[in-house]
């Protein structure tokens, strides 16, 4: 059962409506996200950060809410899990460059006004996610948007492979027959992804303006 999955000291669980009404509460986000992006459901606000020395506003941050014509406003904490669980968190992330680039820049062409800093949370999955940098790269010319202005933030998760649980949870009895190949294209395979993660890191770390 997916829900005690992540459980060691549960091996059995009875079952409650909620889990169906939680199963169908994931089904409705997956099946209406690209909906939810077309008609902008998805939500930008900005969070000012204050510095403690000075009083001031420092930077932003971009926090995403989902407001859902069934269940409401929805925070991030509650939708990035699961688009992360359905590999559509690249998709969200790139929408909110883009939204936040857009205001930057109409915020710059009302009001003549260069605005902090804004930071942007990157899920660790984006690092997975083919040609991710380059994309966010044309975003942030689409738009004229200095890389001064921008700030991502990346979970320390990304780091480790392993500490993500793998979604395909085998029986002993058939882990016990895996061959020596299998395990070498498993390793190959882990190999290959930090490789590619570690690329999209230093193209991430390029988009940073350089310090004179």
């Amino acid at each position: 059962c997916e829900s005690i999955y992540q459980r060691f000291d549960v091996d059995t669980i009875w079952f409650a409506p909620s889990m169906e009404s939680e199963r169908n509460f994931v089904a409705h986000l997956v099946n209406h996200f690209d909906e939810a992006l077309a008609q902008e459901w998805i939500e930008l606000y900005y969070q000012p950060l204050v510095r403690v020395s000075t009083g001031k506003v420092s930077s932003f941050e971009a926090l995403v809410r989902w407001r859902d014509p069934a269940y409401g406003v929805l925070p991030g904490g509650t939708v990035i899990p699961i688009l992360e669980d359905a590999h559509l968190i690249a998709k969200l992330d790139l929408y909110v460059i883009e939204h936040v680039c857009r205001d930057l820049q109409q915020l710059k062409e009302q009001s003549g006004v260069t605005v902090a800093r804004t930071s942007i949370n990157l899920s660790c999955l984006d690092l997975e996610e083919g040609h991710f940098a380059e994309k966010v790269e044309a975003i942030r010319k689409k738009y004229d948007v200095p890389r001064s202005l921008l700030r991502f933030e990346i979970t320390e998760s990304a780091l480790f492979f392993s500490a993500r649980p793998c979604r395909s949870r085998a029986p002993w009895h058939a882990a016990r027959g895996r061959t020596r190949s299998s395990r070498w294209r498993r390793r190959r395979s882990r190999s290959t992804a930090a490789s590619s993660t570690a690329s999209t890191c230093r193209r991430l770390r390029a988009i940073r303006p350089r310090r004179s």
